[in-house]
């Protein structure tokens, strides 16, 4: 948030080259809240992204409290696929004009669920035009096939299609069950009419209000959770330590290599995979006893080891200062998205609880 009034333009312009600089990074504006919301990789890479805007754009704002971004899945309570038509008027020359908006909604199928597990959207995981757009998208040019909206952060200010993507966009972005914003939902648009002389803002609440009435109708859907894809290099002798404490975090150990300089002895990289319950359990060759003496240091200690795993980013957002602790200060790790998960009932809660709802 900008310190003051005359801070908000290069606060924003400084989040835009920044952005620019670093893909990872996203922002959007909290319209209700008055606040700029900056998403980021973990606590660890936000605080990379205030230094900078700090030290480099030399820009004066403060960070509030990090928060996850979790989502909501469309609900099945209203069937298959949920149809809605919502029609939106105005007073204009005095006389009554509008916009109407014909939708329909269904949740991913399994198969789109899998799919989009593997990518990250700002918008609904499927968004896709239908068959008429009526006199309003009368340039546009459709068949039988499936288009892709852009998100209207992609649409120039003057685009036809910006007023009806921005409705979709706000419709999804909250719902009406949690105020999570609302993902892996096929939206097919079958039809969006303009009166001749209506404002094109009656598209958007058009638009905006048909989805809400479909999310509705759908009931409330399951919680997804964001995770985090880590690589971590550590010395064999933390590596007990390191990964009993992604366990304990929710982790899941992936895979379990030789590290990056390919150091230690080859033939014990495959005692590594060895896994009870997702728990690490060290060869004799790491425990004291099955260290050589007449060497002057014992290999695990001049072994590097790679740990690859999945976290909830929740609970990755200190993991820099844990990493420290469990490895001597002498751990690496890189942090990447990981996609979304469904979460299990007692997960649900926990969160429900942790956003107030």
């Amino acid at each position: 948030m900008p310190q003051s009034q005359s801070d908000v333009g290069p606060v924003k312009e400084a989040l835009l080259a920044l952005s620019r600089t670093d893909p990872s990074v996203r922002v959007a504006e909290d319209e209700e809240g008055g606040q700029t919301l900056v998403h980021g990789l973990g606590a660890l890479h936000l605080e990379i992204v205030e230094g900078r805007l700090r030290d480099e754009w030399g820009v004066r704002c403060q960070f509030g409290r990090r928060l996850v971004s979790y989502r909501e899945t469309l609900g099945s309570g209203g069937g298959t696929v949920i149809k809605v038509y919502d029609r939106v008027e105005r007073e204009a020359s005095g006389k009554r004009v509008g916009a109407a908006v014909e939708i329909e909604m269904r949740p991913f199928t399994h198969d789109e669920s899998s799919e989009a597990s593997r990518h990250s959207s700002d918008m609904a995981d499927s968004v896709t035009t239908g068959h008429n757009y009526g006199p309003w998208g009368e340039n546009v040019v459709l068949d039988d096939k499936s288009h892709w909206l852009p998100h209207p952060s992609e649409l120039r200010s003057d685009s036809h299609l910006l007023p009806f993507v921005t409705g979709l966009a706000n419709g999804l972005s909250t719902s009406p069950h949690t105020a999570l914003p609302i993902s892996r939902a096929h939206v097919v648009v079958h039809n969006v009419t303009l009166d001749e002389g209506a404002p094109p803002a009656c598209v958007t609440a058009a638009a905006s209000n048909a989805i809400r009435r479909a999310i509705a109708e759908a009931g409330e859907g399951d919680i997804m959770e964001p995770y985090v894809r880590l690589k971590i290099e550590v010395n064999a002798e933390h590596i007990g330590r390191v990964s009993g404490d992604l366990t304990e975090h929710g982790g899941e150990i992936v895979e379990l290599d030789a590290g990056s300089d390919g150091s230690g002895d080859p033939s014990r990289n495959d005692v590594l995979h060895h896994f009870e319950d997702n728990a690490y359990c060290p060869p004799s060759w790491v425990t004291p006893s099955g260290v050589s003496y007449g060497s002057s240091a014992s290999p695990a200690v001049q072994t590097k080891r790679t740990i690859r795993a999945i976290a909830p980013l929740s609970r990755m957002l200190d993991y820099s200062s844990r990493l420290r602790a469990a490895s001597g200060g002498l751990g690496t790790f890189q942090m990447g998205t990981g996609g979304y998960r469904i979460v299990p009932e007692t997960r649900k809660l926990q969160i429900l609880k942790e956003i107030g709802r």
